[in-house]
């Protein structure tokens, strides 16, 4: 395959060391999480401390992927700030106002204008896919994989698919589409397979990738601990993964994996 033997290039410019950015540079936003995690543990506000703590982390994803967008140079800090706060009040906004997920919206618009305006953002995918038979290939992909989800989660463990309540259904997809997704595909695909790809390869870099994807969702508060929904979270996750990778490799973008994404967990959330 291509995607296989040729070297994965959207845009040259980043850094030829690891972590490609001074790893002081983010430390302000995983801080926030951190320490956001800590106030909500010991039981002040919870609530409020449970979405910033949120939108620290996912804040720490998007900086790490700014950051490495701009190779450590001047100049990615305001912009990584900007969706700093602004994932806080979509976080906010979730927990405490009606249909306030809505607000999730506001971070990933804020990406494209400043992918529109920042050429730098080419250098993590953050482009149009060069072969348009991608965003083909990776819609495939999410229905494929989300529709087997619901499949063999409905047939073989029982879960039901829940079209209903509608709002909670919404919720969880605003907070995929403006926070969850864009965070994860910059991160694990645009950075990690990103770096490594051009250095090592293919299958290391989506080795990589995927490793550090499964860590994320497996440790992840929110997701059940029956054994069952722990396997198939790393079959499915190890499955979407590999297939980003494929899709960036292919298109030069992450746009085609991150609609993959968006799709498959649509499935899930419907479980």
């Amino acid at each position: 395959m291509k995607a296989l033997s040729q070297p994965f290039d959207p845009s040259r410019g980043l850094a030829a060391r690891w972590p490609p950015f001074p790893a002081r540079a983010v430390a302000p936003f995983l801080l926030l999480s951190i320490g956001a995690l800590a106030v909500a543990v010991g039981g002040v506000v919870p609530e409020i401390a449970l979405s910033l703590a949120g939108a620290g982390f996912h804040g720490s994803l998007l900086a790490v992927a700014l950051a490495s967008a701009w190779g450590g140079a001047a100049g990615w800090r305001p912009l990584a700030w900007v969706l700093q706060l602004l994932l806080c009040l979509a976080m906010l906004s979730a927990r405490l106002l009606p249909w306030g997920a809505t607000a999730h919206v506001l971070p990933v618009l804020a990406l494209f204008a400043f992918g529109a305006r920042h050429a730098q953002l080419r250098r993590v995918g953050w482009c149009r896919p060069e072969a348009r038979i991608a965003w083909f290939l990776g819609a495939g992909a999410g229905l494929f994989l989300g529709g087997h989800l619901l499949l063999s989660a409905s047939r073989t463990l029982g879960y039901p698919w829940r079209p209903t309540p509608v709002a909670p259904l919404l919720d969880a997809l605003a907070y995929d589409l403006g926070a969850n997704v864009p965070s994860a595909e910059l991160f694990f695909r645009g950075v990690i397979f990103n770096f490594w790809h051009r250095r090592r390869g293919f299958w290391l870099a989506a080795t990589l990738s995927t490793a550090a994807s499964l860590v994320r969702y497996v440790l992840d508060p929110a997701l059940p601990g029956a054994p069952e929904v722990v396997i198939g979270a790393l079959f499915y996750m190890t499955l979407l993964n590999l297939s980003g990778c494929g899709l960036l490799a292919l298109s030069g973008s992450i746009f085609p994996s991150l609609l993959a994404s968006l799709l498959f967990f649509g499935a899930y959330r419907a479980l």
